[in-house]
C-alpha cells in the first residue's frame, strides 16, 4: 500500500472513531506500529490530526482557515463523487471558471476527457495540474496570492475576471445554509466566487454534505443566483424548500 492510500485509510477511520490507538489502527489497516508512528507524525504535520500519547484524533475543520493540502484529504470521497456528477455538465469547446476549492481541484482532473477547454481559475494547483494533464488553454488570473489557500484573490483579481464571460461557473463554499446561501470564511475569495457569477451564463454550486447547515462570516452567493447545487446526499428540509423556491436544480 502507498502512503497517501495508507494515510487517507487512517483519515477515514479517524472520521468516524474520532480517536484511535496505534495498536487499534495497526490491527485496522494492517500496518506495523512503527510505519503508523511515521504516518501520525506527517499527518500531525499537514494540520489533520493531533497526536496523543498512544494514538491520534482528527482535527475537524473549523472556521479558521484549513490549510489547502488537508482540505484536499478531508471528505475525499464526497469531493470525488460531486466531481462525478458534475463533469455529466462538461463537453467540447465550452468556456469555464473555476474557483480555488479543493472540490474544484477534484473537478479539474475531468477536464482531460474532452477538447477545446478554456479555463479560467483562480486556483494555482488547479492551473498546474490543467497545464499537466489536458489541452485546455488555462487563463490564471492575477492578484494576491495566499499561500494557505493555494490561491490569487483580491481586487486586481475580479477586475480581470470582469473582462470575460464564461458558460458555467463552478465554485464552492465553505457552508450553505437557507437563510444565508452560500457562505465563506473569507472576504477575498468570496469576492472572486461572485466575479464569478456575474460574468458566466450558468453558476454550478458544488458542496459536500460536511456544509450542511454552516454559515461562515462572508456571503458568497444567496440561494437565488445559484442554478445548480449539486452534494453527495438529499438537502436538509429548509435548505432544500429554498432551493425549490429559487428554482435550484439540486443533484446528488
Amino acid at each position: 500500500m502507498f502512503p497517501d492510500q495508507r494515510r487517507n485509510q487512517i483519515i477515514k477511520l479517524l472520521e468516524i472513531q474520532k480517536f484511535a490507538t496505534v495498536e487499534e489502527m495497526s490491527k485496522a489497516i494492517f500496518v506495523s506500529e512503527p510505519t503508523l508512528r511515521r504516518d501520525f507524525a506527517q499527518l500531525e504535520k499537514e494540520g489533520l490530526i493531533h497526536r496523543t500519547r498512544g494514538g491520534a484524533s482528527f482535527i475537524f475543520p473549523t472556521h479558521v482557515e484549513f490549510p489547502f493540502d488537508a482540505r484536499v484529504k478531508h471528505n475525499s470521497d464526497k469531493k470525488k463523487y460531486i466531481s462525478d456528477i458534475a463533469e455529466t455538465f462538461l463537453h467540447d469547446r465550452l468556456n469555464i471558471f473555476l474557483d480555488s476549492s479543493s472540490t474544484g481541484l477534484y473537478l479539474s482532473r475531468k477536464f482531460k476527457n474532452f477538447t477545446g477547454l478554456t479555463v479560467l481559475t483562480n486556483g494555482i494547483k488547479a492551473a498546474n495540474l490543467l497545464s499537466d494533464e489536458s489541452d485546455a488553454s488555462i487563463n490564471c488570473v492575477c492578484g494576491q496570492v495566499f499561500p494557505k489557500r493555494s490561491s490569487a484573490s483580491g481586487q486586481d483579481t475580479c477586475d480581470y475576471i470582469s473582462r470575460y464571460y464564461a458558460d458555467i461557473a463552478f465554485i464552492s463554499c465553505r457552508g450553505l445554509s437557507a437563510e444565508q446561501g452560500a457562505t465563506d470564511c473569507t472576504r477575498e475569495e468570496a469576492a472572486v466566487k461572485q466575479c464569478y457569477q456575474k460574468h458566466a451564463r450558468k453558476t454550478i454550486l458544488l458542496v459536500d454534505s460536511s456544509k450542511f447547515d454552516e454559515v461562515y462570516f462572508n456571503q458568497i452567493l444567496p440561494m437565488e443566483k445559484i442554478d445548480v447545487i449539486i452534494t453527495d446526499k438529499p438537502l436538509p428540509e429548509a435548505i432544500n424548500d429554498m432551493a425549490k423556491a429559487a428554482d435550484v436544480q439540486v443533484l446528488f
